[in-house]
């Protein structure tokens, strides 16, 4: 289940990035910025979460990854590609891709989180670096349902 799991996330993001990458990146920083069938958005406006909550659901996921697995799956994580395109942006040396759980008191939802690294490999938080989260779990959250994963 973890291998499937790890090659599903690692195919996702190497389309995601891969895409990212086939986008015109304005010149300007107030210009709005497009990809095709999306909405134009401000290159100031970012999907970021305090550090704090960064903390607490990886902390959860920690915690409670075994459990939650038992009872819900995950099949694919959503990423609109212009937010790769923002935590590019910060020029971080590599990234790290973080799950979450966050709890909402009747629901547990998985979310993914970019945060950049240094070439040392440590994460940047804090000082104008973001922790991204702009994910959007499968289930709850599939774009077509008739696109299962078969074997």
């Amino acid at each position: 289940m973890n291998s499937i799991f790890s090659t599903l996330l690692g195919c996702s993001i190497a389309i995601c990035c891969f895409l990212a990458c086939q986008q015109t990146t304005p010149t300007n920083s107030t210009e709005k910025k497009t990809t095709s069938n999306a909405t134009p958005r401000l290159l100031t406006e970012r999907d970021t979460i305090p550090i704090d909550t960064f903390y607490h659901w990886t902390q959860n996921w920690q915690a409670n990854q075994r459990q939650w697995m038992q009872n819900n799956s995950i099949n694919y994580f959503s990423m609109p590609c212009i937010d790769l395109i923002e935590a590019l942006e910060e020029k971080p040396a590599s990234t790290h891709f973080y799950i979450g759980l966050q709890s909402t008191g009747t629901e547990t939802v998985a979310h993914l989180l970019l945060v950049g690294a240094d070439a040392n490999g440590r994460d940047l938080l804090g000082n104008g670096y973001h922790v991204f989260d702009v994910t959007k779990a499968c289930p709850p959250s599939c774009y077509d349902v008739s696109t299962k994963i078969k074997k």
